[in-house]
Protein backbone atom coordinates (compact mmCIF):
# COMPACT_ATOMS: atom_id res chain seq x y z
CA UNK A 1 0.00 0.00 0.00
CA UNK A 2 1.41 3.38 -1.01
CA UNK A 3 2.15 5.97 1.65
CA UNK A 4 0.83 9.48 1.11
CA UNK A 5 1.45 12.68 3.02
CA UNK A 6 -2.28 13.26 3.28
CA UNK A 7 -2.46 10.19 5.56
CA UNK A 8 -0.36 12.08 8.11
CA UNK A 9 -2.87 14.92 8.21
CA UNK A 10 -5.41 12.72 10.00
CA UNK A 11 -3.00 11.74 12.79
CA UNK A 12 -3.02 13.30 16.22
CA UNK A 13 0.33 14.94 17.06
CA UNK A 14 0.76 12.67 20.11
CA UNK A 15 0.60 9.64 17.77
CA UNK A 16 3.62 10.86 15.76
CA UNK A 17 6.89 9.57 17.22
CA UNK A 18 10.46 9.41 15.99
CA UNK A 19 11.27 6.06 14.35
CA UNK A 20 14.19 4.03 15.71
CA UNK A 21 17.58 4.87 14.21
CA UNK A 22 20.21 2.45 12.93
CA UNK A 23 21.79 0.77 15.98
CA UNK A 24 25.37 1.46 17.05
CA UNK A 25 27.97 -0.94 15.69
CA UNK A 26 29.73 -2.11 12.54
CA UNK A 27 28.05 -2.65 9.18
CA UNK A 28 29.04 -3.55 5.66
CA UNK A 29 28.18 -0.61 3.39
CA UNK A 30 28.22 -0.12 -0.36
CA UNK A 31 28.61 3.13 -2.31
CA UNK A 32 25.35 3.41 -4.26
CA UNK A 33 25.95 6.16 -6.79
CA UNK A 34 28.32 8.89 -7.89
CA UNK A 35 29.53 11.44 -5.38
CA UNK A 36 28.10 14.93 -5.16
CA UNK A 37 29.84 18.20 -4.35
CA UNK A 38 28.05 21.02 -2.55
CA UNK A 39 29.88 24.32 -2.41
CA UNK A 40 29.32 26.96 0.25
CA UNK A 41 31.25 30.09 1.04
CA UNK A 42 33.39 28.35 3.67
CA UNK A 43 33.33 24.67 2.65
CA UNK A 44 33.12 22.22 -0.23
CA UNK A 45 31.27 19.07 0.86
CA UNK A 46 32.05 15.85 -1.02
CA UNK A 47 29.35 13.26 -0.28
CA UNK A 48 29.26 9.59 -1.23
CA UNK A 49 25.80 8.04 -0.84
CA UNK A 50 25.94 4.56 0.68
CA UNK A 51 23.58 1.85 1.87
CA UNK A 52 23.77 -0.94 4.44
CA UNK A 53 24.31 -4.46 3.13
CA UNK A 54 24.50 -6.22 6.51
CA UNK A 55 25.21 -5.82 10.22
CA UNK A 56 28.26 -7.31 11.90
CA UNK A 57 28.30 -9.30 15.15
CA UNK A 58 28.91 -6.25 17.39
CA UNK A 59 25.45 -4.79 16.62
CA UNK A 60 22.99 -5.60 19.41
CA UNK A 61 20.38 -8.11 18.21
CA UNK A 62 17.58 -6.57 20.29
CA UNK A 63 18.34 -3.14 18.83
CA UNK A 64 18.32 -4.64 15.33
CA UNK A 65 14.94 -6.26 15.98
CA UNK A 66 13.53 -2.93 17.16
CA UNK A 67 14.93 -1.09 14.12
CA UNK A 68 13.67 -3.61 11.58
CA UNK A 69 15.14 -4.32 8.15
CA UNK A 70 18.67 -2.86 7.86
CA UNK A 71 19.29 -3.96 4.27
CA UNK A 72 19.43 -0.92 1.98
CA UNK A 73 19.24 1.62 4.84
CA UNK A 74 20.72 4.77 3.30
CA UNK A 75 23.56 6.78 4.79
CA UNK A 76 26.51 8.82 3.55
CA UNK A 77 30.23 9.35 3.88
CA UNK A 78 31.15 13.01 3.73
CA UNK A 79 34.41 14.93 3.45
CA UNK A 80 34.66 18.67 4.15
CA UNK A 81 37.20 20.82 2.33
CA UNK A 82 37.70 24.37 3.61
CA UNK A 83 37.76 27.07 0.93
CA UNK A 84 39.75 29.63 2.95
CA UNK A 85 43.36 29.76 1.62
CA UNK A 86 44.55 30.21 5.21
CA UNK A 87 43.19 26.72 6.02
CA UNK A 88 45.65 24.91 3.74
CA UNK A 89 46.64 22.37 6.40
CA UNK A 90 43.01 21.48 7.03
CA UNK A 91 42.43 21.19 3.26
CA UNK A 92 45.40 18.83 2.91
CA UNK A 93 44.12 16.74 5.84
CA UNK A 94 40.74 16.36 4.12
CA UNK A 95 42.45 15.53 0.85
CA UNK A 96 44.52 12.82 2.56
CA UNK A 97 41.48 11.39 4.39
CA UNK A 98 39.58 11.13 1.09
CA UNK A 99 42.58 9.43 -0.55
CA UNK A 100 42.87 6.98 2.34
CA UNK A 101 39.15 6.15 2.18
CA UNK A 102 39.23 5.58 -1.59
CA UNK A 103 42.55 3.76 -1.80
CA UNK A 104 42.67 1.77 1.45
CA UNK A 105 39.06 1.31 2.53
CA UNK A 106 37.23 1.08 -0.80
CA UNK A 107 40.32 -0.25 -2.59
CA UNK A 108 39.50 1.54 -5.84
CA UNK A 109 42.06 2.55 -8.43
CA UNK A 110 42.48 5.51 -10.74
CA UNK A 111 45.13 7.86 -12.10
CA UNK A 112 43.47 10.85 -10.40
CA UNK A 113 41.31 11.38 -7.34
CA UNK A 114 38.42 12.12 -9.72
CA UNK A 115 38.85 8.74 -11.40
CA UNK A 116 38.99 7.03 -8.03
CA UNK A 117 35.76 8.75 -6.98
CA UNK A 118 34.10 7.66 -10.23
CA UNK A 119 35.27 4.08 -9.62
CA UNK A 120 33.89 4.07 -6.06
CA UNK A 121 30.32 3.18 -7.09
CA UNK A 122 29.46 -0.35 -5.86
CA UNK A 123 32.63 -0.56 -3.74
CA UNK A 124 32.11 -1.97 -0.24
CA UNK A 125 33.62 -1.13 3.15
CA UNK A 126 33.12 -1.54 6.89
CA UNK A 127 31.55 1.42 8.63
CA UNK A 128 31.02 2.09 12.32
CA UNK A 129 27.73 3.73 13.26
CA UNK A 130 27.70 6.08 16.25
CA UNK A 131 24.71 7.94 17.68
CA UNK A 132 25.35 11.68 17.54
CA UNK A 133 23.01 14.26 19.16
CA UNK A 134 22.03 17.30 17.12
CA UNK A 135 24.05 20.34 18.25
CA UNK A 136 20.97 22.58 18.33
CA UNK A 137 18.53 20.03 19.79
CA UNK A 138 20.19 17.23 21.81
CA UNK A 139 16.89 15.34 21.98
CA UNK A 140 17.33 14.59 18.26
CA UNK A 141 19.90 11.86 17.62
CA UNK A 142 21.40 10.83 14.28
CA UNK A 143 23.05 7.56 13.26
CA UNK A 144 26.29 8.61 11.54
CA UNK A 145 29.18 6.70 10.01
CA UNK A 146 32.06 7.75 12.24
CA UNK A 147 34.76 5.33 11.13
CA UNK A 148 35.54 3.26 8.06
CA UNK A 149 37.81 0.32 7.25
CA UNK A 150 38.39 -2.09 4.40
CA UNK A 151 36.42 -5.33 4.28
CA UNK A 152 38.30 -8.24 5.79
CA UNK A 153 38.88 -11.21 3.50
Amino acid sequence: MAMKFTDALDKKPDDVVAPPILPVGTYIFMVTKAHTVRETEAWDFVTLPVKVLSAEDDVDEDDLAEFGKVLDTPSRVQFMFPTDPEEETSYKRSEFQLKKFLESHLQVEGDTMGEMLANAVNAQFLGTIKHVPDKRDPSVVYAEIRGTAPLMD
